[in-house]
């Protein structure tokens, strides 16, 4: 009896195999590609092939890569941009700028709406596309671009002991340009760089006209035209010096190694300047980069967030986010219903904060006394943020960002430092947004008041935090000093003048929010937990 009891269970057992599978499906997912058993859960990280089935789902070729993804109420939304797009913009005309369509570049960034179309596993389907276009954007546009410069922070890959940040200079003196070439001995010494780079130092440089750095394999510094037009060379080699050129050499030995004997090895584990500014998002053909109005395009498309009537495109933390993307997620590529709003706010919230911040945060310097000058009358779109963080959480938007521009400031309260006027101003932000009707939406891409201004309608702004992050000690307060990297903690908004700001350079906010929340994460790893009404005060 008790063998025949056996025999039956062990056919009731067999009976159940085939639906073994799908008891399993709910715990784990068996990728059939590396072999790996994936644990599942509901909330996790979408389960997908690969990021080329992705690509191929959306009926894109392989120039294009995943910048962003989300899921919204079981969907899958994922922003797309192609390395090989090219904008090309003109001088004059209503609407001067357009995708290249020469050289097969024209490549916009796209959103992409999949839906899970299997209820074992995920199976994902297009279910729409939406094209981010170029604005349309004024004649004088291109006259602005020519005075903008940007102040850029500077990976541990970039060759960068000849750029070292001047004391108490604005970004409007682009280091090794007119007039500072005789300065680079000092300069180097002075911020104490004449063996290593400096992870810490920065430059700039006027992002239509090109990027004064140097090359491993040259031994003075280089300018490199940022539209790819002419062949970077050195910079009025001619005026340097033997000695200038010489120690030029001894610092930066050749990529294949040569150099003399004590300083042959100090730059084997940096990267030459092309491959640093690939790392931070900037185009290049060959070795020429790209325009400017392709890289602000590649760059503004970069971050992506989905609540449940739109869909919002920004920038990354590395460039500015010169436009930002509001999409009705009901559009339809026809004519009447536009896919695409186009940001048209202004840095109008008063004369003279706008003039200040321009000067101090952009380097764009009024050269009269009218407003002739001013990206106010040059609509100049989206107040140059670079957006470190977006996302939505119970269909309210909430977005980072910090201005651009204010790496590097000394922290000296001396009237001959720029951080004299920037120093209230170099602040990070981060704030939730309550955008939960389209009457919010539109009042984000028209407001004039900029970004961190009053914002009318429904669009509110529901908390602001403030916090500073570490900053490099080759900017402290004593000329010609240099030592270890310094920490400021979050501070009140109201406190804020008191603070000695120096550089927010690879600051990240927004990397966790919600109820307990926004979490903040600075360049040395420290974890700041805002919460509304309270103090701001650090957690690890």
């Amino acid at each position: 009896m008790k063998t025949m009891r056996k025999q039956i269970y062990k056919k009731a057992y067999w009976l159940l195999l085939p639906f073994l599978p799908l008891a399993l499906a709910n715990t784990f997912l068996v990728k059939e590609d590396s072999k790996n058993v994936t644990a599942y859960t509901p909330f996790a990280t979408p389960i997908t092939d690969s990021k080329s089935d992705l690509v191929s789902l959306a009926q894109l070729d392989s120039s294009y890569q995943i910048a962003d993804q989300t899921i919204h109420n079981t969907n899958l939304f994922v922003l797309f941009k192609s390395r090989d797009v090219k904008v090309k913009y003109e001088s004059s005309g209503s609407n001067n700028i357009s995708f290249d369509s020469t050289s097969q570049g024209e490549k916009p960034s796209y959103v992409v709406e999949f839906t899970n179309s299997t209820n074992i596993g995920i199976k994902w389907t297009m279910v729409k596309k939406y094209q981010l276009d170029v604005p349309n954007v004024s004649s004088d546009m291109n006259q602005v671009l020519k005075n903008l410069i940007l102040e850029q922070p500077l990976t541990k890959y970039t060759l960068n002991s000849s750029l070292a940040k001047e004391k108490g200079k604005t970004q409007r003196e682009v280091h090794l340009g007119s007039g500072q070439a005789n300065q680079w001995t000092s300069q180097r010494n002075q911020h104490d760089l004449n063996n290593n780079p400096s992870p810490n130092a920065s430059t700039g440089f006027k992002l239509t006209t090109g990027n004064a750095y140097r090359k491993l394999s040259e031994s003075w510094p280089i300018y490199e035209p940022i539209d790819g037009t002419k062949q970077g060379k050195g910079k009025d080699s001619s005026g340097w010096s033997s000695t200038e050129e010489n120690e030029a050499k001894n610092d930066a030995p050749l990529s294949t190694g040569g150099g003399t004997s004590d300083n042959a090895s100090k730059f084997t584990k940096y990267l030459n300047t092309k491959q640093a500014l690939e790392r931070i998002g900037i185009l290049f053909d060959g070795d020429g980069m790209r325009n400017v109005v392709t890289q602000l395009y590649y760059a503004s498309t970069s971050k992506l967030a989905v609540t449940n009537n739109h869909i919002v495109v920004m920038g990354n933390s590395f460039l500015p986010s010169l436009w930002y993307w509001v999409v009705e997620r009901s559009a339809t590529t026809d004519s009447s219903s536009k896919p695409t709003w186009f940001a048209n706010t202004n840095l109008n919230w008063g004369e003279d904060k706008q003039k200040q911040f321009v000067e101090n945060q952009l380097g764009y310097k009024e050269t009269t006394s009218t407003n002739s000058h001013n990206f106010h009358s040059k609509s100049f779109t989206q107040p140059a943020y670079l957006i470190s963080g977006i996302d939505s959480v119970n269909d309210q938007l909430i977005f980072s960002g910090f201005k651009a521009g204010s790496v590097g400031y000394d922290s000296s309260s001396s009237s001959s430092s720029s951080s004299s006027s920037t120093k209230d101003q170099a602040l990070a932000w981060s704030t939730t947004t309550s955008l939960d009707s389209k009457t919010g939406y539109k009042d984000l891409v028209t407001n004039d008041t900029g970004l961190n201004g009053p914002i009318n309608g429904s669009f509110s702004i529901q908390d602001t935090f403030s916090f500073v992050v570490p900053y490099s000690g080759n900017h402290t307060n004593s000329s010609g000093s240099s030592g270890t990297i310094k920490t400021a903690y979050p501070v009140k908004n109201t406190e804020k003048s008191t603070v000695k700001i120096n550089s927010l350079i690879n600051a990240t906010p927004l990397n966790s929010y919600g109820d307990e929340g926004i979490g903040v994460f600075d360049a040395l790893g420290l974890n700041y937990n805002f919460k509304s009404n309270q103090e701001r005060l650090p957690s690890r």
